[in-house]
Parts: C-alpha cells; sequence; structure tokens
C-alpha cells in the first residue's frame, strides 16, 4: 500500500509539474540554508570533544563587579597562580593546567623561523590525550629544557619525525631545547588550533624566557594564559566555584578583591563559543534563528500550494470517492505527496550544500568541509524535520479542505474557495512579516556600516605600511634602515598603528580630584601625527628636537621621582580631564599613574578620531614620544606605485630573523580590520534576498488564483462599466492590503530588536527613525506592486465577452 502512495504522488508530481517546482525549489532553499545553520552551530558547539577527558575540563574564566573602571562584566582567563593554589588543596579537582602562549624565534644552523610555544604544566598531558608518534612526555615536570612538536612543524624543521627526536632547537635567548616528543597534529575542530598547538614547552621556562609570570602570578591577568580545569567526575559544578572563590578572595589584595568578585566555569566546549562572544554577536544563535526562519518561509509557500492544489483536484477527488477510495486513503496520499516533496527537496539541499559549503567556509574564515560538518544523528534529524515539514505542509490543507473527501456541494465549494482565499491571505501575511523585519534589518546594517565608514579616521592610506611585531630595543635600527630604501618619504614609530583593534590603557588624574580616569595612552614619535594626517585644533606637534617632548625614564626611577613631559590629547580627554575649552588646555597639566609622579603638560589638542577597528569607542586619548614603547612602524612612500614592501620584508628578516613581522600595507589593514562587518552584511544581505524571493513567490502564486478565481466578477464589472484602471487598483488593494499588515506587525518587531541588541553593540550608532522604517515599507510594497503587476494587468485587459461567454 505505501509502494502505491508514492506512485500516486508521483503521478501528482507529473501532472502538475509547475507546482511540483516551485513547492520543491522553495523548500530546497529553505532546506540548505536550515540544514547548514544547523551543522554550523553545532560543529562550532562541539569543538575539542574528540578529547577523552572532553566532558569533565573546565576553563576558567573570572567575573568582575560591575561599574568597574575596565568597562567589562567578565575576563576569559583568571589569574595564572590560580592553579598553585587549587591543585592539592581542592580533592573536587584531579588535574590542573596553564597554557600560555608566546611566539619566540627559533633557530636550527641556517634556518631562522618564528614559532608559536604553549607553555604548559606537567599535568597538561593527563588532561589532554595527544597522539604522541615519537619519544614520550614523561620528562615535563621533571625537565626544563625539552620541547614537544607537532608532526607537521617536526616536518617543517627536519623534514620528517624520525629526523626531528633528539635535535636541539635555539631560542631567542641563546636557550637550547631537546625535542623529546612528536605528536599527531590537532584537527581543526580544536580550539588550541586558534593560536597552532605546533610546540609546547614546559611552565617553568615561561618567566625566563618571556619576563613574564606564571606561576605565583597573582597581580596581573593575560588573554595569552588560560587555566583549564579537570573536575572529578559527578562533582557539583556550584560547591566548586565556591571552594575557588575562597581561593581567588584569599590570594587578591583589597583593590582587586572589590573588582574581580567570582570565579566562573565553562565546559571545554565552550572555548571555541567565546571567539563569538568576544564580538559581542550572538552569531551561532542568528545562524539557528535564520535557518528556522526560512525554512518556516518555504513551508508556508508549500502550505499554499498544497491548499491550492487540492481545490484544482477536486474532480479527481469525486471520481475517487466513487470508485470506493476512502477518506483515509485520500489524506494518507494527500501527505505521502508532501512528504515525497519534502524528502525530495532534503535531497536536493544536501547535494546542493557539498558545493557551497567551501565557497561559505570562505566568507566566514573558517576551514571546514561538508563532512566535517554532517554527521549521522545531523542526517537522522534532517530526515525528521523533512518528514515533519510533509506533515505540516500537508495536515492543515487536509483538515481545512475535509468537505472535498466527504463531498462536495455547490455551498461547499464557496465555502472552501473563500477558506482558500483567507488561508492564502494569512500565509502571505506571515511570510511578509518575516520579510518586512529582515529588509529593516539589512537596510539598518547598511546604513549603520556606512556610518561607521564615515566616522571612522580615513587617511590617504594608498601610499602606506604598517611593519609590525618588531623589537623595541632596535626599532630605530629598522626605521633607519628602511628610510634609506628608495621611495620612501618617511618612518614613524608608534604602540598602536591606525585601525589596530588592540588597546593600551592608563590611569591618569587631574590636578583636582584623586579619581582615576581611563585614557588610551597612544606612543608615537615627532612624524606619525602629520604623517598619517592627524589635524590640530590648538597648540602643536610633539617634536624630539623639541625640549620636554620625550618620556625618558631614568635607570634607577623611584616611585616618588617626578618627571616632566609634553603631551597631546583629543578632545574627549579634554572634556574628561576638566580642563575647559580646546584652547584652554594648552599649558595645563595632569598626571599619569596614582603616584602622580609623571607630570603631563598639553602641548596640542586634535580632533576626537576613532583610530582603532570600527567596534571600538572614540575614546579620551593621550599621545607622548616614549622610544622604550614602539613595537610598530608607519611607512610613507612616496607615491603607491613606489611602495616596495618586499624589500622593507627583507630588512626585517636580516634584522629580526626568526620573528613574526608583519608588513602590509595599510589598505589590507583597513580591509580586515572592518571585515567581520562586510561579512555580516554580506550574510545578512543573502539570507533577507533569499526569504525576498521565496515570499515573493508566495505572493505570485496567490496573485495567479485569486486573478483566476475573480475572472468572472471582473468580467461582470467591466459590463457594469468599471474600467481597467479601476479593475487594476482594486486588484493591487486587494493584494497589497496583507502586506500592509505585515509591516505592521513586522517593522515594530525588528526595530525593537534592532534597537535594544544590535545596534548597543555598537559604540557609535544610527538613529533608527522614520525615514528608514518608510524606506523599508516603500520598498516592501514596491516590490509587491511589481510582483503581482503581471497577473493584475493580464486580468484587468480580459474582454469580458471572454469570460462570461460560457454563462
Amino acid at each position: 500500500m505505501l509502494k502505491n502512495y508514492f506512485i500516486f504522488a508521483w503521478r501528482g508530481v507529473l501532472k502538475d509539474k509547475i507546482s511540483f517546482l516551485v513547492n520543491v525549489i522553495g523548500l530546497v532553499t529553505g532546506f540548505t540554508l536550515f540544514a547548514f545553520a544547523t551543522a554550523f552551530s553545532s560543529y562550532e558547539a562541539n569543538y575539542d570533544g574528540f578529547f577523552k577527558n572532553a566532558d569533565n575540563i573546565e576553563v576558567v574564566n573570572t567575573e568582575l563587579k560591575p561599574g568597574n573602571y575596565f568597562g567589562l562584566t567578565v575576563v576569559y582567563t583568571t589569574f595564572p597562580g590560580m592553579v598553585d593554589m587549587i591543585q592539592d588543596s581542592i580533592p573536587e579537582i584531579s588535574a590542573a593546567t596553564r597554557v600560555a602562549t608566546y611566539t619566540l624565534a627559533t633557530h636550527h644552523l641556517d634556518k631562522h623561523l618564528p614559532v608559536d610555544y604553549r607553555f604548559v604544566d606537567a599535568s597538561f598531558f593527563d588532561m589532554f590525550d595527544l597522539n604522541i608518534l615519537a619519544g614520550d612526555v614523561s620528562r615535563y615536570g621533571a625537565d626544563q629544557n625539552i620541547v614537544a612538536l607537532s608532526k607537521s612543524e617536526a616536518t617543517r624543521w627536519f623534514g620528517s619525525v624520525d629526523a626531528a627526536i633528539g635535535q636541539d632547537l635555539r631560542l631567542s635567548d641563546d636557550r637550547m631545547v631537546k625535542i623529546v616528543a612528536i605528536f599527531q597534529d590537532l584537527p581543526d575542530n580544536s580550539h588550541f588550533k586558534n593560536n597552532g598547538l605546533d610546540a609546547i614547552l614546559p611552565i617553568d621556562l615561561y618567566e625566563p624566557l618571556t619576563n613574564r609570570r606564571a606561576k605565583g602570578e597573582w597581580d596581573n591577568l593575560s588573554n595569552s594564559i588560560q587555566t583549564y580545569i579537570q573536575l572529578v567526575p559527578g562533582v557539583s559544578k556550584t560547591l566548586l566555584q565556591n571552594k575557588m572563590n575562597d581561593v581567588l578572595s584569599a590570594n587578591l589584595d583589597q583593590e582587586k578583591r572589590e573588582i574581580f568578585t567570582n570565579v566562573i566555569l565553562r565546559p571545554l566546549q565552550d572555548m571555541n563559543i567565546l571567539a563569538w562572544e568576544r564580538t559581542g554577536v550572538p552569531a551561532l544563535l542568528i545562524a539557528k534563528s535564520v535557518g528556522i526562519l526560512i525554512l518556516g518561509i518555504a513551508v508556508l509557500n508549500s502550505i499554499s500550494l498544497s491548499s491550492a492544489r487540492m481545490l484544482d483536484r477536486s474532480r479527481e477527488i469525486g471520481l475517487r470517492r466513487i470508485f470506493g477510495a476512502t477518506p483515509t486513503q485520500l489524506s494518507t496520499q494527500f501527505i505521502m505527496e508532501n512528504i515525497l516533496y519534502a524528502l525530495l527537496a532534503l535531497m536536493f539541499a544536501m547535494m546542493l550544500l557539498i558545493d557551497l559549503t567551501p565557497w561559505v567556509a570562505d566568507l566566514l574564515g573558517k576551514n571546514f568541509i561538508f563532512n566535517d560538518l554532517i554527521s549521522l544523528s545531523l542526517v537522522i534529524e534532517l530526515i525528521m524535520v523533512a518528514l515533519f515539514v510533509g506533515l505540516l505542509s500537508s495536515a492543515y490543507p487536509v483538515f481545512l479542505f475535509n468537505g472535498l473527501i466527504r463531498g462536495i456541494t455547490l455551498h461547499r465549494s464557496i465555502e472552501l474557495s473563500h477558506s482558500a482565499t483567507w488561508l492564502r491571505k494569512s500565509l502571505v501575511t506571515l511570510q511578509f512579516t518575516v520579510v518586512s523585519a529582515l529588509l529593516l534589518a539589512v537596510v539598518v546594517v547598511i546604513f549603520q556600516n556606512r556610518h561607521l565608514l564615515e566616522t571612522s579616521f580615513e587617511p590617504e592610506t594608498s601610499h602606506l605600511a604598517v611593519v609590525e611585531g618588531i623589537d623595541v630595543e632596535r626599532s630605530n635600527l629598522i626605521a633607519e634602515q628602511i628610510e634609506r630604501l628608495d621611495g620612501v618619504k618617511s618612518v614613524s614609530r608608534t604602540n598602536l598603528p591606525p585601525f589596530s583593534t588592540e588597546l593600551s590603557i592608563s590611569i591618569f588624574r587631574n590636578q583636582v580630584a584623586d579619581d582615576d580616569l581611563q585614557m588610551q595612552r597612544i606612543i608615537v614619535d615627532g612624524n606619525y601625527m602629520k604623517q598619517i594626517g592627524i589635524d590640530l585644533l590648538a597648540g602643536r606637534y610633539l617634536s624630539k628636537t623639541q625640549s620636554g617632548d620625550e618620556l625618558v625614564m631614568p635607570a634607577n626611577f623611584e616611585s616618588d621621582t617626578e618627571i616632566n613631559v609634553n603631551v597631546v590629547i583629543n578632545e574627549s580627554a579634554v572634556a574628561l580631564l576638566g580642563l575647559g575649552s580646546v584652547e584652554d588646555a594648552i599649558g595645563k597639566s595632569f598626571y599619569q599613574g596614582q603616584n602622580r609622579n609623571i607630570v603631563m603638560t598639553v602641548a596640542g589638542v586634535v580632533p576626537d578620531l576613532r583610530l582603532g577597528g570600527p567596534m571600538q569607542a572614540v575614546m579620551p586619548s593621550v599621545f607622548y614620544i616614549s622610544p622604550r614603547n614602539f613595537e610598530a612602524l608607519v611607512i610613507a612612500f612616496n607615491s603607491a606605485e613606489a611602495m616596495d614592501l618586499k624589500s622593507v620584508e627583507n630588512i626585517a628578516g636580516q634584522i629580526f630573523p626568526g620573528r613574526r613581522v608583519g608588513v602590509l600595507a595599510l589598505d589590507i589593514v583597513r580591509e580586515q580590520a572592518f571585515e567581520t562587518l562586510s561579512r555580516t552584511t554580506s550574510a545578512i544581505f543573502g539570507v533577507a534576498l533569499v526569504a525576498i524571493i521565496l515570499a515573493l513567490a508566495g505572493l505570485y502564486s496567490l496573485t495567479a488564483f485569486l486573478s483566476a478565481s475573480r475572472r468572472r466578477e471582473i468580467g461582470v464589472r467591466k459590463v457594469l462599466g468599471a474600467s481597467s484602471a479601476q479593475i487594476v487598483r482594486l486588484l493591487l488593494w486587494q493584494f497589497t492590503r496583507p502586506v500592509i499588515l505585515s509591516l505592521i506587525a513586522g517593522l515594530p518587531i525588528s526595530w525593537y530588536l534592532l534597537t535594544t541588541k544590535y545596534l548597543e553593540l555598537f559604540p557609535s550608532r544610527i538613529e533608527l527613525g522614520g525615514t528608514l522604517l518608510g524606506m523599508t515599507a516603500i520598498t516592501t510594497v514596491s516590490l509587491v506592486a511589481v510582483t503581482s503587476c503581471y497577473h493584475v494587468l493580464k486580468t484587468a485587459r480580459t474582454h469580458p465577452a471572454i469570460v462570461l461567454r460560457c454563462d
């Protein structure tokens, strides 16, 4: 019997190919987006699941007291000294490790390469079961000068795994470390791959190699050091967090206890999600929601088409009832047809997804393939969804048109016709409610991005380049050699080049109050501000030749030693320090640090500019010269054609062998800073375009159905004197009315979500007023009018004699 149902269903497909194609294309689109959103969200939320102890490993974060001067509620790390205190004192923790990341210049014979090292405690290898290919890691915790390499890193240095074991690498301080183990590269779905897990050193080497502390460190936090703990199975996380809070409180001084209040434990699988959380955009939730919305629109179209198909088959249903078919058999056949449509759509969607996955991965900046996203459980889930979609597409029409199965009367035919019209209008209203919300989102995203571009600092970037990752002590040397290159106009030094996403925050105080004032600290030389085009509002630029313009720290500096330096500040800093007007600020002083020992005198004032990334606020900023903090160069060439980055790279390689020095055109740096916004815009625009096409397809089928069903009515109206223009207005109003209702419902919802969720992510944002709402409404109504005009004009121009000749 089941076989016969599918045979009848396939015959129905062949009989009504256009309806089948419209239905399946809509469902294929919906299933493609839904399947990818579901698979991608599952993939991102299940990183590191291949580790044996993954379910028992937690990452330690720290909660901050609301209203703190950092402006944060949580930091995604904790004090590194926590590991030293909890390993033996809390029995609910079976193991704990720090993982610190640092890049070191590394050498072997004549090969010099930068390597991203991970410094770990010995328990790291108990918690994370790496696949050891050669050697062993038993010496970790006992020896210091040892290293374990990944297979790819060993091959990069020595050509093979066997050749690497027992070899020595020389690190940046001339320390020799012996390779004692080679492990298999981790798969791409591990958060360790973000910065690479290719070389592992003992935590004891962290301080001597980096001049930074990890063991016993309770004074500073660093995102480059993560703390992992392994719980004893069955332990209460709440109880454990309370014990760790006690450890945190006991080891912090009073000032830090008032800021860092609690420990937060996050599952290991959350480490990848944290990367999305840091952007402030709930990307995975948005992906799932969009997938469901698009599939929902496709299902609404399917319901609409199924309803029309049921009406068109009233004669077939009557004949089959005469030949003995039962209502149950007819209902089952109709349900089977819709399930067949849904399963075929899912099959085509999966085939389409295979081709689209590489393109989407590239768009998102990810490295995954179709096989990484798909699992057996996901396939089963998608099949269940397809079956549900098939049932949903057919159940309501079967219920609504039950009279067709019981038998048809004239009264029942009129009833069903009105019911079908009401159903189709309701579905179109629901579809355009979603479409209007998405369309407003597209408009807002485009205008917000344009606002960010207009309010961002826009230097003439075509002839500028940036060199990052230089050694502070040799910044003068590399700057001098680059200045000798042909085509180089000037070289300036700084700690934060244009469009940098880093922050350098310091505490300042004015002359009146003892309040701690946070301001951005930007280290420059005398060329930087003029080179990139920062104009003065008052005062003068800084100059190395001007007395007092360079901050020089004495070798035997004491906290009570007073140091004076001239600085340039922006308008926001003038207001924050209470220095009056821009002109009044010149010559006035304030202090850096809580001890008031560094006296800063204002030499110049510049406008408020967003020098960093688009998500950064325009902060009060202090510019001053401090040679010991130069970490980047900005190079001005005579022209874009004269830009010779290869020669700059060669000089950097000679001065910093084995060090990772980045040399990029400033145009590229700017593109990278705005890359996330561009991808977000493309994704939202693509989703909205798909939703609009699906909704317009539903509207097109509605106009075809209603226009055909009202041809006799239109013929009578024209006989009674109605003009074609009046008929067009009547029909357009009939088709536009459900869309206007959808605007009334959809725009307020979208407005609320955009103002409270999306725009709040940006420190500088547009006002979502009536102009954008009106633009969205006009665009939506225009699309409806264009979609409807073919059938409306065709119906309005039909001669009444042709329509009424049979009557």
